[in-house]
């Protein structure tokens, strides 16, 4: 047990060095060419995202392991088109597989409920505080039937598409301040 201990602060060591605060013109840049690719790629999740009360992209998300392994990630929530809040969140992992792979994740608050208790939580914790429906996409691009009636919507993708098997378990969201 102490051995995972030690390889788990390890890897948040190696990945706290790999990732820098981002100014907010630097976020909202990555998350304005995220959802470009999201868009590209599934037209259904794009209306989904027009449609939405809000939008929450982490569009540079780090994933690092020497050993057991955690996420990072910083991003921006989008109401009604414009960067209102940036936000961390982070996870540890408990995969045992060495590297780094980079990801986007996307939060689609689809109701104005669900915005309005995100935005008034301190941390706001998927699941604890609210489902996500974890999205895919069939065969021709289009998003699955089974989540598009729910209040919170998520998204993991990376350039080579989108992510199967993706959870937001474990994951906080927490406002930050960026200049």
């Amino acid at each position: 047990m102490q051995i995972s201990r030690v390889l788990l602060l390890a890897s948040l060591c190696l990945l706290s060095a790999f990732t820098q605060a981002a100014a907010k013109e630097v976020i909202d840049a990555k998350a304005e060419e995220a959802l470009m690719v999201f868009e590209k790629e599934s037209p259904s999740g794009a209306k989904l995202v027009r449609e939405a009360a809000g939008v929450l992209i982490f569009p540079n998300m780090i994933k690092m392991s020497f050993g057991p392994g955690g996420e990072y990630g910083e991003g921006v929530l989008f109401i009604d088109g414009e960067p209102v809040r940036y936000y961390s969140t982070a996870r540890e992992t408990m995969i045992f597989a060495e590297g780094a792979t980079f990801k986007a994740q996307m939060l689609l608050f689809m109701t104005r409920e669900s915005l309005s208790s995100f935005l008034a939580s301190k941390g706001y914790k998927p699941g604890a505080n609210g489902r996500v429906a974890m999205a895919s996409l069939d065969g021709s691009g289009k998003v699955k039937p089974d989540v598009k009636q729910a209040p919170l919507i998520g998204f993991s993708f990376s350039d080579l598409g989108m992510m199967a098997d993706e959870t937001l378990h474990g994951y906080k969201f927490v406002g930050i301040s960026r200049r």
